[in-house]
């Protein structure tokens, strides 16, 4: 993969689903696939606007296994790459933000 390449990708969550319910699933499947690809030594951004689902991730109680099954995929792909998790306020222009 090259230097700053940008993954992205949609999936129906339904109509219920709520933007941290979203932004936990988008982290999960984003590290499952970037594991896939064997991605290693990489400095790897991912650019989330919903602060609870950072504050859940970096909590040191779990609430929900989707939050488990999120931080275990981070954590697996942080062996081998730098993550950093960046809030971006929601609706203020960000192209991958105002597209989802």
């Amino acid at each position: 993969m090259g230097e700053n390449t940008k993954i992205s990708g949609t999936i129906s969550l339904g109509t219920y689903a709520t933007v941290f319910q979203a932004e936990v699933f988008a982290i999960t499947e984003a590290c499952n696939e970037i594991s896939k690809k064997e991605v290693r030594n990489k400095n790897i951004n991912f650019f989330i606007n919903s602060q609870s689902a950072i504050k859940s991730l970096n909590n040191y109680f779990i609430q929900t296994n989707k939050i488990f099954e999120a931080r275990t995929t981070l954590n697996i792909l942080a062996k081998n790459n730098n993550i950093t998790l960046n809030w971006i306020p929601g609706h203020e222009g960000y192209l991958g933000n105002e597209i989802a």
